[in-house]
């Protein structure tokens, strides 16, 4: 075990200076993008999650998500297909499955970072809106209205159970799928790429259903 939390933190130290700029760039995008927006006189009286769609934030974060896969996707690509290859891999005195399980938990632990930059820019957006927002009366449960209004807010932070684990499950999925697709593909290993696809694809319909079974319960 230790040797598998030793190569967590290896991963994760060779992904963080990266991830440190990709998540300060999100922000510092977002935030520049919205107080733009918000200097609009036809935007100031507009709802704080549609001044959020305004400014691209849903778009923005997927985009930053994409990148951080990516670069952990090429990072396991690099060691596996360049320099630091397969041969290299097998001198390490553990299994080879615990190798590619610190980077897959590596490449988690980086998509959660995001996940956590974007609920706290949320928060210092909204002190942001506020303080521009004096003389305007609000209720003192503006955001959490504005989370329960909008599907962006509610994917980054769930209200049920339900769509806590559908919306995990997809991410957990994701980075397994382009973590590991070219081993597969190296492989031939058409099955896995196949049952996944389909985990992928059924998944939201299994919620449905097993809501729609409760509703008539």
């Amino acid at each position: 075990m230790k040797k598998v939390l030793y190569l967590v933190n290896f991963e994760f130290r060779r992904i963080f200076a990266k991830l440190v700029l990709t998540a300060g760039a999100m922000l510092l995008a977002q935030i520049s993008i919205f107080l733009i927006v918000l200097a609009m006189d036809k935007n100031y009286y507009l709802r704080f999650e549609h001044l959020l769609d305004l400014s691209f934030y849903h778009d923005i974060f997927k985009f930053t998500c994409g990148v951080i896969i990516f670069i952990a996707a090429y990072n396991n690509y690099q060691d596996i297909y360049g320099i630091r290859n397969i041969n290299h891999l097998n001198t390490i005195p553990i299994k080879k499955k615990f190798i590619y399980l610190s980077k897959y938990i590596s490449a988690m632990m980086s998509v959660l970072v995001i996940y956590a930059a974007q609920i706290t820019n949320i928060f210092v957006t909204y002190k942001i809106y506020v303080s521009t927002h004096n003389e305007i009366p609000k209720m003192s449960n503006g955001l959490l209205l504005a989370f329960a209004r909008s599907d962006f807010l509610r994917l980054l932070f769930p209200f049920d159970i339900r769509m806590f684990v559908e919306n995990y499950i997809a991410v957990f999925l994701v980075v397994y799928m382009f973590l590991f697709i070219a081993i597969w593909l190296k492989n031939k290993d058409f099955t896995r790429i196949i049952v996944v696809s389909l985990v992928l694809w059924l998944y939201p319909k299994v919620f449905d259903l097993i809501s729609w079974l409760a509703f008539l319960a």
